[in-house]
């Protein structure tokens, strides 16, 4: 995100890297959730590599996270799709999706996409990302398993994913019923949060790679 030092994306970079490396490696041992995980992630990698890139060159990366978050929002209802096995409501639930990414996509076109951050943007996303981080929490609860819960790799998934996009809704949120123009140190702490959310993906990962973790796990 604009404001961030150099040094920052490298070890972001580095890290999402080593991360789709070692899930295409492991890639025929893992779920349906978790290769979904793996190609999100090479797709992040691209982003944050184009997004710095238009840093560079236009002073200015908001374009690439306009186009990103439909993207997100798509990705983020198929994995919870897979998760949550949603059956008896496909219908409403994929016409959720498309309308919010139609919204997300309306209030870019709306918006001029340069030197404006797509904060309502992203409180689109959280408001459907976070809703079904909880209803996973409430499976978990209502359909509990043999397996430790910190050894579930599908918790890591949803935790690193909720406490993220909590603080995304929250902050950005505020910022923007406020109008206020959001400050560096604010995506310094969303970065963080970020990196975090992609090391809980690669703890599920590396839980995932091993059968006697996976074959208990409430989706295969």
């Amino acid at each position: 995100m604009r404001g961030l030092a150099i040094p920052y994306h490298y070890v972001l970079w580095s890290f999402l890297l080593i991360l789709s490396l070692i899930g295409l490696i492991k890639i025929r041992k893992l779920s349906t959730v978790s290769k979904l995980i793996i190609v999100y992630v090479i797709i992040s990698l691209i982003t944050e590599y184009v997004a710095k890139k238009f840093a560079l060159y236009y002073n200015d990366n908001t374009p690439v996270f306009h186009v990103f978050i439909p993207i997100q929002i798509l990705f983020f209802s198929l994995l919870y799709f897979k998760v949550l096995e949603i059956k008896k409501h496909k219908i409403t639930y994929w016409s959720l999706v498309l309308a919010f990414i139609t919204l997300s996509i309306v209030i870019s076109y709306n918006t001029s996409l340069w030197g404006f951050f797509p904060s309502k943007n992203f409180i689109i996303l959280c408001s459907l990302v976070f809703p079904l981080s909880l209803l996973f929490f409430k499976k978990m609860i209502s359909n509990p398993v043999l397996t430790i819960l910190e050894l579930q790799p599908y918790f890591w998934i949803n935790i690193g994913t909720f406490v993220f996009f909590t603080l995304v809704f929250f902050i950005l949120g505020f910022h923007a019923s406020l109008k206020l123009n959001v400050p560096f140190w604010i995506y310094d702490i969303l970065w963080g949060a970020n990196f975090l959310m992609y090391l809980s993906y690669f703890i599920a990962i590396i839980l995932d790679s091993h059968s006697k973790f996976s074959k208990n796990d409430p989706i295969s």
